[in-house]
């Protein structure tokens, strides 16, 4: 397994996913993202993935906060939603990853949270920006529970307007 950080290994990560597929998760956000985790890297956290793809959960990732057009992983998976960051004018933020194999984009600048000290502070990251879609994704499940993750996935996608990149090119 692979120590993502002082406090986390792979292994930690995938056990999370597995639990959550098995008590019943109909989405899951994975605010977090790693090379690590590509296809070149430690293959435990990606079968989690694909367990939980195949007991139908929709999937959701941050893109990253690198402003690069590299892609970052899980997010870049074809079964995962990866998430880009916008701003309050609705294009792309500074720091938000980038490119086609971004799915969909959500706000991820000045977005008030609290600290662990319990004082509010205002931040960014794509990792705010990733679970506003998982949350409409569970929304959208909760009105029409019939539908399929895949189902969901295309009416998130689909309906989303178009975001500017600025100087970038997409």
């Amino acid at each position: 397994a692979l120590r993502l950080s002082t406090d986390i290994t792979s292994e930690e990560v995938a056990a999370g996913l597995q639990y959550a597929t098995a008590n019943g998760a109909h989405v899951l956000n994975m605010s977090f993202g790693s090379d690590d985790f590509g296809p070149d890297g430690d293959p435990i956290v990606k079968e989690a993935i694909d367990e939980a793809y195949a007991a139908g959960i929709l999937l959701v990732a941050s893109a990253g906060n690198d402003d690069t057009g590299r892609p970052t992983y899980p997010a870049a998976y074809y079964n995962v939603i990866a998430v880009s960051s916008t701003d309050g004018e609705d294009m792309k933020t500074g720091h938000s990853s980038f490119g086609p194999w971004v799915d969909i984009a959500a706000p991820g600048t000045d977005i008030v949270t609290t600290t662990f000290d319990e004082e509010y502070i205002a931040t960014a990251g794509t990792s705010f920006s990733a679970p506003y879609v998982g949350a409409v994704g569970a929304l959208v499940m909760a009105a029409q529970p019939e539908l399929t993750a895949l189902e969901v996935r295309a009416i998130l996608e689909n309906t989303a307007d178009e975001v500017y990149y600025g100087d970038v090119d997409p």
